[in-house]
């Protein structure tokens, strides 16, 4: 079990909104030993500063679940395979019985250029396209064609 990080530390004092919080608050979380296979209510990303043997930046991870920040876990990352690396995940027989080998599974990717700090998200199969840019930007996987 998980002990919420800040729990002691936010004894008589307000807890700080996760969207208050600065980079150097996320930097000096605790590293987490047990954190796989836990679900979580989200993660925040936090890019470091330490390139990778790849060229683009290591990156770290903050799983959050109610509201507060338990941690940093990684810090070797340089890609995030959302469901997986190629969305095996999801093709997994344990995930989704029903689906065969054959079908395509979108896969998505994140990672973070290492001069500029900036993340990018980029599809295994093919291209993307884009909604309009409203509060809510939208991305959508396309095929090569």
């Amino acid at each position: 079990m998980i002990k919420l990080r800040m729990e002691e530390e936010d004894m008589g004092r307000k807890r700080k909104c996760l969207n208050e919080m600065t980079t150097g608050e996320f930097r000096r979380l605790p590293q987490l030993e047990h954190y796989a296979y836990v679900k979580y209510d989200s993660i925040v990303i936090l890019p470091t500063r330490e390139e990778h043997d790849s060229g683009y930046a290591v990156m770290e991870f903050i799983p959050v679940l109610g509201g507060v920040p338990l941690g940093r876990i990684s810090g070797i990352s340089d890609v995030i395979e959302i469901e997986g690396i190629g969305g095996y995940y999801v093709r997994s027989k344990f995930k989704n019985p029903e689906l065969k080998d054959t079908e395509h599974i979108p896969s998505w990717s994140i990672d973070c250029l290492f001069r500029s700090g900036l993340l990018r998200i980029f599809h295994s199969g093919g291209r993307v396209s884009v909604g309009d840019a409203l509060s809510c930007f939208e991305i959508y996987s396309e095929s090569r064609e």
